[in-house]
């Protein structure tokens, strides 16, 4: 209480994880009369007790709203946010990552893991033949459910066409080198930033439709949205792109507008206003948890 009154806090703004929620914090600010919001990455079905002690809570999608048990908190979703300058600004630099400058290239970026479909991925390359074709894999092996080095490389095989990267510090330039971005995952994604990063770059992305992604691709305008078991799908649509390029342009054109119009300011001006509403709130003397606020 001494901090937040000597600092001055206007509004607590806590970042909720299973392992990250501060108790002791939360009743300072709500003794104080501090608004107190609280964020949510993901949904949380069961949620702590002191969530009820929240002027307003904050869902990266409406997918993480949904899927939470906010405890008659206000829901607001506010996606999440990237450096899009950056990705709007990679450079194509195939010859450093041995990809041919004739080939059609199908990227994956993310963590290597299997709720993240890298299998879905390799088995997608072993059905699409052609040299003409070449598949780049950038991203660490992370997590309980990934492999070791020498599991994944003989997930891989012997086939050339495959390029695994590992980590890159140049991802902006990984994604200018790619003709089309996949995204395969297993689970039920609250909020890519994978979406935003190859929209901001002007590539077709293919996903699976989970959890929020459907909130962010516009199936069929944006990139194509298939079942997240759908094989022959993700195979079909990846042709498609693959044999058409002035559909890979045109759909990386509106991809590039949606996440530059839609995702690269906004979600900060709807945080903004919501912080703005809170300490109006405050100033005018509402009590710390509105309950007439609707969900946004």
């Amino acid at each position: 209480m001494r901090f937040l009154h000597k600092s001055k806090v206007a509004i607590a703004h806590f970042n909720y994880a299973e392992n990250g929620w501060k108790p002791a914090e939360v009743i300072a600010a709500r003794l104080l009369q501090v608004p107190i919001v609280s964020h949510f990455h993901a949904p949380f079905a069961q949620t702590s007790s002191y969530i009820r002690y929240s002027t307003a809570i904050v869902g990266v999608s409406d997918y993480a709203c949904r899927g939470s048990d906010c405890r008659g908190v206000p829901a607001h979703v506010v996606h999440n946010v990237a450096n899009l300058t950056r990705f709007k600004s990679g450079k194509r630099v195939r010859h450093k990552l041995g990809l041919k400058e004739e080939s059609v290239v199908i990227g994956f970026l993310g963590q290597v893991r299997r709720i993240k479909g890298i299998e879905m991925f390799l088995e997608l390359a072993k059905r699409i033949a052609g040299d003409g074709v070449e598949f780049v894999i950038a991203g660490e092996l992370r997590g309980d459910d990934t492999f070791t080095a020498e599991e994944f490389a003989r997930l891989i095989g012997d086939d050339a066409r495959i390029r695994y990267l590992g980590r890159r510090e140049d991802v902006e330039d990984v994604y200018a080198s790619c003709d089309v971005v996949v995204m395969p995952s297993q689970w039920g994604e609250p909020c890519a930033m994978v979406l935003f990063e190859a929209g901001a770059a002007g590539k077709p992305i293919v996903a699976t439709a989970t959890g929020g992604t459907p909130e962010i691709l516009i199936d069929g305008e944006t990139g194509y949205l298939v079942s997240k078991d759908d094989i022959d799908a993700l195979v079909d649509r990846v042709g498609r792109l693959i044999h058409d390029e002035q559909l890979r342009k045109t759909v990386g054109d509106r991809a590039r507008n949606r996440a530059m119009n839609e995702f690269a300011e906004r979600p900060v001006r709807l945080l903004e206003a919501l912080y703005g509403q809170l300490l109006a709130m405050h100033d005018a003397g509402a009590p710390p948890d509105p309950g007439t606020a609707a969900r946004e």
